[in-house]
């Protein structure tokens, strides 16, 4: 688009024809044209704006029998004009469940805001304006009618933009988007601009009244904020809708959203499928820097299953069954990537407030970068992250402050049952009550804990949650390792058979985190592996290899985890399982005695060798058992005679 036409600062410079409402208008068209005036030739202009370079046209000729290609030529034929488009509706996206109304459900985000109470002083927040771009907003709502910027709103349909029709397919959307933001963000203040209109359709003999908009509409909406910019330098767009990314608008969206790169921050919806589709919509393809748009994870971090997902989705908030309560003080839930959005826009408010000299890139990037590592959303959203305000407040302090933190890194994670270099997607072999070590960089002072690793320490900051939902025991920290226990049991830790390691710092914020996929848990016996993969066995002369074979008469001990759950009869000296494990050298049942290990998650099974069993053999197959489940081993060979003594120390 030509230098003209950019965008200025006082928009609407309307021709001198009423503002009538898109929903008034049939058969119109959005032209691009550097000549407004000669449009009236060959049609009516509804609406233009030269600064943005558009109009609404009906063609005089436009009626039941009209060629649309006819309108369209004599438009295009005009002084002029560049591009001509059709004026389509647009229905506001259904919501994927609006269930019955839910008994004892709390106010929307009270959990939240109580816990922002504690880290923020509201009475020092600067007021940030909230742009909800939306179906209107219902002023007699408890959550909004002290949450509103009074004499700013304004209707692009004619109709009152403090009202929320809601004898609709969905009632009161824009009211419970506004509300999402009010509830994060208390120094908000909502402006509501009106787009969608009320219509009948029948559906299958039934009239259904819906929710739509135009591209007319959504034009008018968008062309009005560099206006209302220049009242308000700092304001927050929220679009809980979308259009097609191929619409000739799109780049005009893009540019009016470019243009205020430095007053607005614009938060999206990546919008509602059953199941989710990839992204392509605007405004959340929008590639300006000033710009993020949210998909919907439900409360275990999973990305829920209506939600759009894809590149163009820069991260993830929570749109499954948000608690909200009607005017009445009903409680119902409600679900969709809507009301993801919201909270994006909402938290990019709150930490506005904090500090007026932010930009919107930095508030953006202090989301993205305080946000909680979801394993379960990587290749899905483009940071693997959903949002989390207290370690986006944390990051942001950490911007603004121009400090750099040191973000520790993960190369490596080792267990006792499995070795090796990390993988994009490793496949572990793990089980229960098991050790790991996690390598990498960065973890911890080395003047704040200590070197050797024996004596963890809260100094350090670092805490190891599994999926987000459950912290791991830390045995040790240093600067270059973190070992940590798993859990005794799988079944609210690893759903769909995927393991997310997540470190948090000292602030909450997540550093650092890994995605793997967990081959084995359970009551299984699994033998401990030294770095090349043999297996850790000793005898009396040190560890069992080619150059130190097992012996006849000898007494030796294998390092196993995955046993399963002890009973309440164990004791540290002897453990009753609640499988017994079986242990046969050479097929012949041999006698075993586990104990616990010095070292955490692995027990010690000790097993007298009988010269039986090893005559005439040059190696000796091994193999354990609890239940169904084994694992076996071969062992070197020596036909040496040896005390039975006990096993030496790894």
């Amino acid at each position: 688009m030509k230098n003209a036409l950019i965008i200025a600062a006082a928009l609407f410079l309307a021709l001198s024809l009423p503002l009538v409402s898109s929903a008034a208008e049939t058969g119109s068209y959005l032209v691009q044209t550097s000549d407004a005036s000669a449009l009236s030739a060959v049609g009516k202009v509804v609406w233009a704006d030269q600064n943005v370079g558009w109009a609404q046209v009906v063609p005089y000729a436009s009626n039941p029998g009209t060629n649309p290609r006819t309108a369209r030529q004599e438009l295009r034929g005009q002084r002029g004009v560049r591009t001509v488009v059709a004026n389509d509706k647009i229905k506001l996206a259904a919501l994927p469940a609006i269930p019955a109304v839910v008994a004892h459900s709390p106010a929307p985000n009270e959990a939240l805001v109580e816990r922002l109470r504690v880290i923020l002083d509201a009475n020092r927040l600067a007021l940030i304006p909230g742009v909800v771009i939306d179906s209107g907003v219902n002023r007699s709502h408890p959550a909004i009618k002290d949450c509103l910027l009074e004499g700013e709103s304004r209707s692009f349909v004619g109709t009152d933009p403090l009202t929320d029709p809601p004898a609709t397919d969905i009632p009161g959307h824009g009211t419970y988007v506004s509300a999402t933001i009010c509830s994060i963000a208390p120094n908000a203040r909502i402006i509501s601009f009106q787009i969608f209109w009320r219509e009948d359709v029948i559906e299958n003999g039934v009239t259904k009244r819906i929710m739509v908009t135009d591209m007319a509409t959504i034009l008018k909406a968008f062309a009005a904020l560099p206006a209302l910019s220049s009242r308000y330098p700092r304001m927050v767009v929220n679009s809980s809708f979308m259009f097609p990314r191929e619409s000739e608008l799109a780049v005009t969206v893009e540019q009016i959203m470019q243009t205020l790169e430095r007053r607005a921050a614009f938060a999206s919806a990546s919008g509602n499928h059953e199941p989710g589709q990839y992204a392509n919509v605007m405004p959340c393809v929008s590639r300006t820097p000033n710009s993020i748009c949210a998909g919907s994870v439900n409360g275990l971090g999973f990305l829920s299953s209506f939600s759009n997902y894809g590149s163009p989705v820069t991260n993830a908030a929570i749109g499954e069954n948000v608690r909200f309560l009607d005017e009445n003080g009903i409680p119902l839930l409600m679900s969709g990537t809507s009301f993801s959005s919201p909270k994006n826009a909402g938290a990019i408010a709150l930490m506005w407030g904090m500090n007026l000299q932010a930009t919107p890139q930095q508030l953006i990037a202090a989301i993205l970068a305080g946000g909680d590592l979801q394993p379960l959303l990587e290749g899905k959203i483009a940071s693997s992250k959903s949002l989390d305000i207290p370690g986006a407040i944390a990051r942001f302090r950490q911007i603004m402050s121009g400090q750099t933190p040191i973000v520790p890194q993960v190369w490596d994670i080792r267990s006792a049952l499995d070795r090796g270099t990390r993988e994009e997607d490793k496949v572990m072999t793990f089980s229960w009550r098991e050790v790991v070590d996690i390598w990498g960089t960065g973890f911890c002072d080395h003047t704040e804990a200590d070197i050797n690793g024996d004596i963890p320490t809260r100094r350090c900051g670092v805490e190891v949650r599994l999926n987000n939902q459950l912290a791991l025991p830390i045995i040790s920290l240093t600067q270059e390792r973190i070992r940590v226990m798993l859990p005794p049991d799988e079944f609210r830790v690893w759903p769909e058979n995927h393991w997310g390691l997540v470190l948090y710092d000292a602030d909450g914020v997540v550093t650092a985190g890994i995605n793997l996929r967990y081959f084995r848990a359970g009551p299984h016996p699994l033998i401990a592996a030294n770095p090349d993969g043999t297996p850790v066995v000793m005898t009396s002369h040190g560890a069992a290899d080619r150059d130190n074979p097992v012996r006849i008469g000898e007494t030796i001990r294998i390092y196993v985890s995955g046993l399963g759950l002890e009973s309440w009869e164990s004791t540290a000296e002897k453990v009753e399982l609640v499988q017994p494990l079986q242990v046969a050298a050479a097929r012949m049942p041999v006698d075993a005695r586990v104990q616990r290990s010095e070292y955490m998650g692995l027990y010690q099974v000790d097993i007298s060798l009988e010269k039986a069993q090893l005559l005439l053999r040059q190696e000796l197959p091994l193999t354990l058992s609890v239940g169904e489940a084994s694992v076996s081993v071969t062992l070197p060979y020596s036909d040496q005679n040896s005390q039975s003594v006990l096993a030496a120390k790894p």
